[in-house]
């Protein structure tokens, strides 16, 4: 199992945080978006990895951990995920833990 800690303390998730932020944003239109995308990603990954399941989980997790994006709601978690890619996300993602795994290996 991932320790989501230790991650946080080597900034391994630093080089996640700055792939994430490649992702193109949809948003982008929108100038009155108060999350950048790849902070929220970060928080939902991180989430996932730390046994978190749906999109109330995640805010409930964003406010304990606010230093990765803030604190934002349930509903701006659902609107993001609305707007993914997830074959270019699931791409990012592989190719994160496949160079972790190098490094960790």
């Amino acid at each position: 199992m991932i320790d989501i800690h230790q991650l946080v303390k080597d900034s391994k998730l630093n080089s996640l945080d700055f792939t994430l932020s490649l992702l193109p944003d949809k948003r982008i239109h929108n100038h009155n978006f108060k999350y950048l995308l790849n902070k929220l990603i970060l928080t939902m990954v991180i989430a996932m990895m730390s046994g978190y399941t749906n999109f109330r989980a995640f805010a409930d997790y964003a406010k304990i951990n606010p230093y990765v994006c803030g604190s934002p709601s349930k509903s701006t978690f659902h609107r993001v995920s609305d707007i993914l890619d997830y074959r270019l996300l699931a791409i990012i993602l592989r190719d994160w833990m496949i160079e972790l795994l190098k490094l960790n290996g």
